[in-house]
């Protein structure tokens, strides 16, 4: 999945500062926002001593990239950018017992994350 956006603003502010006139200043603001994400999962299943064996993994990397940019300098600017990246792998055994069902497994997770 990605997604794109660039917004432009050009806006005039006024405003009056306790006992002044009124004042005007324009205020332009840039904005890109930028998204990736890429998602899999497999998961294996087979049966096993009357019940169900599965395992598998998943994998997901996300990709934010956001830039801002104020030409009057009113607000920060922002270059940011953070990448994520999530691995996982499972283990799962079931198995019914009339009208009981029992489940025992194992997850393991690791998240790196940067930020730009």
């Amino acid at each position: 999945m990605w997604s794109y956006s660039k917004t432009l603003q050009d806006m005039t502010e006024e405003y009056t500062p306790i006992g002044e006139a009124l004042q005007e200043q324009n205020v332009t603001s840039y904005n890109k926002d930028e998204n990736t994400l890429y998602a899999a999962k497999l998961i294996i299943s087979r049966p096993l001593w009357d019940g169900n064996l599965s395992f598998g993994g998943e994998y997901t990397y996300t990709d934010h990239t956001n830039t801002y940019i104020n030409d009057q300098g009113i607000l920060d600017d922002d270059y940011s950018n953070i990448r994520e990246n999530a691995a996982s792998a499972f283990l799962e055994y079931s198995r019914s017992f009339g009208k009981l069902q029992a489940q025992i497994g194992v997850r393991y997770e690791h998240l790196a994350s940067d930020l730009l």
